[in-house]
């Protein structure tokens, strides 16, 4: 990203504090102003007012889930213009492919680190 660009948006929405903090601190080093939820009711109303640009999605996330999240999403204005990683905990096919049809753009592994953050974020052209 040059100097140029607009600063883009990531909202991370993850029921755990330690795993916003390290997906912040590793998605805010490329670039990304970060926000941070911790349920998908709280994410809904962020989303609300400021659409982000990436969602980075706990795909084990509690209360409604995530498929309820990308649903919900994708249907409210402006929704289709983030792009959803989903972060699961093990490479289920069941759950990626439930959560493509849903409207998610990829998956990502956890654990994840930097380099694995940042090959997935250049795959999908968000990172240089």
């Amino acid at each position: 990203m040059n100097t140029a660009d607009p600063i883009r948006n990531c909202l991370i929405l993850d029921d755990s504090p330690p795993v916003r903090r390290v997906a912040g601190f590793i998605i805010g080093d490329l670039g990304f102003a970060i926000t941070e939820a911790a349920s998908d009711e709280t994410a809904l109303g962020l989303c609300r007012n400021t659409m982000p640009d990436v969602v980075l999605l706990d795909g084990d996330l509690p209360e409604n889930g995530a498929i309820s999240f990308i649903t919900a999403l994708r249907s409210a204005p402006g929704g289709a213009k983030p792009v959803i990683v989903v972060c699961i905990a093990e490479r289920d096919m069941r759950q990626i492919t439930e959560a493509g049809a849903a409207g998610a753009n990829s998956y990502l592994l956890k654990p994840f680190d930097a380099e694995t953050i940042r090959a997935k974020f250049t795959k999908l052209g968000l990172a240089a």
